[in-house]
């Protein structure tokens, strides 16, 4: 999957990328080997986690957190070990079908443009409501955050604010595949620059996607469109631009 996203967004962008792959621990280095074949240029994060859990040691529920779910990484690994003031992160269920301008605007922004963009969900994804969120955090929460595609900022992160947020019951207690987009919610929203891209960045529980969709987040419940939808439209063009 991861293979078939990466040659999507180069497809779709026409540009070239610094690529840098975070493991959730189950990389071996026969899939390494593949992926280089692939893209020559391609880094692997090195595992931080000593690392990490030294910088979280003062934050002892982000540790709990960081400890208890592989992607907690996104929230703290990628932030940490980022050499850059802004980047653009997706996970391995996303195809892109057409050229995703608004990344690309974003990006030629420059790396002191403020905003923080996601595709947005279908569905609220975070236990605790929008309209909630200043009484329980005392801040604004977008609606409706999706992180399977982000462009955030690096200092829109902030490890106190997470184990602030990981105060909250609700929150902490929650679906664990949705802790980690509501503390990027959160934490973006707190800076109140950006927002959701348009619904043509889709999270859908549809059969097929829309249209005009630019690209697709293929959340679990419609995982097996990812091939059966996805690849089986872009796998004839994408396999000939490798092989040229």
């Amino acid at each position: 999957m991861l293979a078939w996203m990466l040659t999507s967004f180069f497809r779709a962008t026409r540009r070239n990328w610094r690529v840098v792959i975070h493991s959730d621990g189950t990389l071996e280095s026969e899939h390494r080997k593949q992926l280089t074949a692939l893209l020559p240029t391609v880094e692997f994060a090195p595992d931080a986690t000593e690392e990490v859990e030294k910088a979280l040691k003062k934050f002892p529920r982000c540790l709990e957190y960081r400890l208890s779910h592989a992607l907690a990484r996104k929230c703290f690994d990628i932030p940490f070990l980022a050499d850059t003031k802004r980047y653009i992160m997706l996970d391995s269920d996303v195809l892109f079908f057409q050229r995703p301008s608004e990344i690309l605007q974003w990006v030629d922004a420059g790396e002191d443009h403020p905003s923080s963009w996601f595709n947005a969900d279908f569905q609220e994804p975070c236990p605790v409501r929008p309209e909630e969120a200043p009484t329980v955090f005392g801040q604004q929460l977008w609606h409706k955050v999706n992180s399977g595609l982000c462009l955030l900022r690096r200092d829109s992160i902030d490890f106190a604010d997470h184990e602030e947020y990981l105060a909250c019951d609700r929150l902490r207690e929650g679906n664990p595949w949705r802790i980690e987009q509501s503390l990027l919610a959160l934490s973006a929203s707190k800076r109140a620059e950006g927002g959701l891209l348009p619904s043509t960045y889709e999270v859908s529980p549809n059969e097929r996607r829309g249209p005009n969709c630019i690209a697709r987040h293929y959340v679990g419940e419609v995982r097996d469109h990812f091939y059966g939808e996805g690849v089986k439209r872009l796998a004839p063009t994408l396999l000939a631009s490798t092989t040229t």
